[in-house]
Parts: structure tokens; C-alpha cells; sequence
């Protein structure tokens, strides 16, 4: 094995671990001068400071499950051509060198299960990184540490070439800087800081960071995944009067190019999604978890381009509000193609405003243990192809109006018992409103 990596060909080396005596030194490995790939798993050996110095065409660097890393070597900065970086599970460390921003070249960094790590250098000033994910790190608190006056400066783009964020399961993230005055920068003049910020960033997931309160704008944003009540307030706070599509050329409008919503709302007031529907909306997906006490209906006047709705485990979810009795405001969701109800215990029928939806093509309802019928208002949706019941007990019965539902194509059963027992225990009849349809799967 020391023979192989001391060739001066090779252009690969990933170590998935093994024996330990395979590699026991760094200076097995650190010499392949010409090699562009390094994976390094379950090495845990120490890395001395001038261990990357010969890497110049390293272009992939992966470190994982390694326990004797305390800080990341400083040579790591000489590697001018690194595209890649990911560091997994290094459980003591704890500092990175001072002079990341060398990593000219560095598009794509992940650092995932590092618990001991505190601080992390000015990732903003890397000019080519494109994809950020700082998963599970429970001692950072905040992302940047501005004691550099010239970090604090907010009129410079702020991470040029960021596209994909995603902060996930970091406990104690309070918020991107360690200086109140630089929030507090960005707080008193956020419209004026919103062009600046982000230009590029249009994929964000904030999951499980429940202490962190603020986020300098992302604008561009398009995809939004977040459980994240303050970031969500903040960011529609940006400009606090939302304003008509009249003064879009001149004043900035939060969340004016978001496409795709995923929301947690298991911690959210019932207002938070009625203020977020009523900005202007480019919405095409919307899946909604946990959102007990919302009026879904408000707002539907501002979805008129939405594709696919997914609405999980949202029991207290009203789906039909009281001033909306006939459900009049499903009609303004004239490009929905997807519908899917999943776990809703408090549903017993359909609501009746997803009738005027006709332009369903697939309709998925699973785990509504409650739901006793299809209406027969069913037929309305002549272009339906795809029907999916699934875990629904008391659905004992499907309605006539499914012979009219010409184009539906698959009809998929699981776990329905009173519905199995009806159509192919007690009589073939009931089979000829459904005998069209050309798949047909009882799973069980």
C-alpha cells in the first residue's frame, strides 16, 4: 500500500478505512504530488502543518470520522486548485486557518458533525463558493466573527457566488455575526443592504436551528425550506408595508422570486402563513407540515400559479374557512396539477372548495384514518390521471362519479380494508364504475 501511494501517477486515493496499519503516518499519503482527489474516512491521525503543502492539483479533499484533528493545517490554504471540501464527524475540531479566503477556487464546502466547533473564518470573503452546509454543529453560535473592521462593511456583495445554503441541526446558532453593531447595521437599513446581500443564493434550508434570529436578506431565493419563525418575520420585515406590484421597480419585495415553500410550522402562529400568502407570489410548490390553526383558503387569491400543493400531518389545518362556506377560494388555484392530503385526522370529507380545482391531474390521500367518502363532485376533474388512497379505513365505498373520470390512468389502493372487501369480496358490480382505469394495484 506505501509503495502505491508513493508513485508519483497517482491521480485518486479515497480511504474508506480498514486496518489500521495501512496508513499510520501522513507522509504515506501527502507526497502523491499529482493527485486531484483525496478521501480521507476513518483515518483519525493527526495532521501536521505542512501536511497539504505538495498538493498544488488537489481538487477534492474529504476528511471524515477523524478525532485527532483539533485545527485544520495551514498549509490546507496553499491548495490554490481545491473545488471540494468536506469535513464529517471530526469531533474535536475546533479551529480553521485564519486565511481560508486563498481557497480561490473553492466552490463547495461542507462541514456536517463537527460538536466542538466554535468559529469559522470569513466564509463570505471566498469568491467562488457556491454550496454552504453546516450541519450538526452544536458549539457554533455564530457563523462569522467580524473583529476584522472591513468584514463589518455591508454596502460589499455579501457572498458573491453563493447559491445553495442549508443550516441544519446547529443548537446554538444565534446569528450570523458575533457583533451587535453589524446586525444592527443591517437591521436599521435592510432594504437598503437587500441588493448587497446574496446575490446569487436561491436554494435555503433552515431546519432545527431554533435560537437563531437573523439573517442577512436573500433576496434571489427561490427554493425555501425552514421551521424558522424569526427568519421568516425578519425577512418579510425587510420592507414591513409589502408593497403593490406598482412600486416593484423602485422598492424591494421579500420573497418575490420564492418557487418552491417548505414549511414547518409546528412552532408558527396561524398568522405567519396568512402574511406570507398575501405577498405577491411566483409560488409553483407549497408543502405544508405541521400547520395546525392556519385558514389555508386566505390568501389562495395570491397562488394562482401554483403546481403542487402537499399538505402533512396538518391536523388542526382549516381547509375550508367560515366566511368561505363554498370554498370559493380553491377557484383562484387554476394551474394546480398535484394535490396531496397526508395524515390529517380531522379529515371526514373532502372540503368542498377542491371541487373547482379541475385541473387536477393527481390526487394522493393517505392517512386520513377518518375519512368516510369521495363526494361525487369527484367527476369534475376530468383530467385526473393519477388517484392514490392509502391507510383510510372507514373509506368503504368509491363514488359513481369516477365512471366519467375518463383519463385516469392508475389507481393505486393500500391499506384500505372496507374498500378491499367491497369491490373484490362482495360482487364484481361495483368493479364496473372503476373497469376503465388501466392500472389497478390493491397493495396491501
Amino acid at each position: 500500500m506505501v509503495s502505491l501511494l508513493k508513485t508519483s501517477k497517482l491521480r485518486t486515493f479515497l480511504y474508506l478505512g480498514g486496518e489500521s496499519f495501512v496508513l499510520n503516518s501522513p507522509k504515506d499519503f501527502f507526497g502523491c504530488k499529482h493527485c486531484q482527489a483525496l478521501g480521507l474516512g476513518n483515518t483519525d491521525i493527526p495532521l501536521p502543518p505542512s501536511s497539504f503543502g505538495k498538493l498544488k492539483h488537489l481538487r477534492f479533499l474529504n476528511i471524515s470520522v477523524n478525532k485527532s484533528i483539533q485545527s485544520l493545517p495551514d498549509s490546507i490554504t496553499d491548495l490554490v486548485s481545491l473545488q471540494i471540501l468536506e469535513l464529517i464527524r471530526c469531533e474535536n475540531l475546533k479551529t480553521f486557518p485564519r486565511d481560508l479566503r486563498k481557497l480561490v477556487n473553492l466552490r463547495f464546502l461542507s462541514i456536517k458533525l463537527c460538536k466542538s466547533l466554535s468559529h469559522l473564518p470569513s466564509l463570505s470573503e471566498l469568491p467562488s463558493l457556491r454550496t454552504l452546509i453546516l450541519w450538526g454543529l452544536g458549539a457554533l453560535e455564530f457563523l462569522q466573527q467580524t473583529s476584522d473592521p472591513e468584514q463589518s462593511d455591508t454596502t460589499r456583495p455579501f457572498f458573491q457566488s453563493l447559491e445553495k445554503l442549508s443550516l441544519f441541526m446547529c443548537s446554538n446558532l444565534k446569528g450570523w455575526w458575533g457583533r451587535r453593531q453589524v446586525m444592527g447595521a443591517y437591521q436599521k437599513h435592510p432594504s437598503d443592504n437587500s441588493l448587497s446581500s446574496f446575490p446569487k443564493l436561491w436554494y435555503v434550508k433552515i431546519v432545527c436551528c431554533p435560537h437563531l434570529n437573523f439573517m442577512p436578506p436573500f433576496p434571489q431565493v427561490e427554493q425555501l425550506l425552514t421551521d424558522n419563525t424569526k427568519i421568516l418575520q425578519q425577512q418579510m420585515m425587510v420592507n414591513p408595508n409589502c408593497p403593490s406590484e406598482a412600486t416593484v421597480g423602485s422598492t424591494f419585495i421579500p420573497f418575490s422570486k420564492l418557487m418552491c415553500l417548505v414549511l414547518n410550522g409546528s412552532d408558527m402562529e396561524p398568522s405567519m402563513l396568512e402574511t406570507l400568502l398575501r405577498l405577491p407570489s411566483n409560488l409553483k410548490s407549497m408543502n405544508l407540515y405541521f400547520c395546525n390553526g392556519w385558514c389555508l383558503s386566505r390568501g389562495m387569491q395570491n397562488l394562482s400559479l401554483l403546481q403542487k400543493l402537499n399538505i402533512f400531518s396538518c391536523g388542526g389545518l382549516d381547509l375550508l374557512c367560515q366566511e368561505d362556506e363554498h370554498g370559493t377560494q380553491w377557484r383562484f388555484l387554476t394551474k394546480l396539477h398535484v394535490l396531496k392530503l397526508n395524515f390529517l385526522e380531522n379529515l371526514v370529507a373532502l372540503p368542498k372548495g377542491i371541487q373547482h380545482v379541475t385541473t387536477l391531474q393527481s390526487l394522493e390521500i393517505s392517512d386520513c384514518r377518518n375519512l368516510e367518502s369521495l363526494l361525487e363532485w369527484i367527476e369534475n376533474f376530468s383530467l385526473l390521471e393519477k388517484l392514490v388512497l392509502s391507510d383510510c379505513p372507514k373509506l368503504e365505498r368509491l363514488p359513481l362519479g369516477m365512471r366519467n373520470l375518463t383519463r385516469l390512468k392508475e389507481l393505486r389502493i393500500c391499506d384500505c380494508p372496507a374498500l378491499k372487501e367491497r369491490y373484490l369480496t362482495d360482487g364484481h358490480e361495483e368493479l364496473e364504475k372503476i373497469a376503465h382505469i388501466r392500472i389497478i394495484d390493491w397493495e396491501d
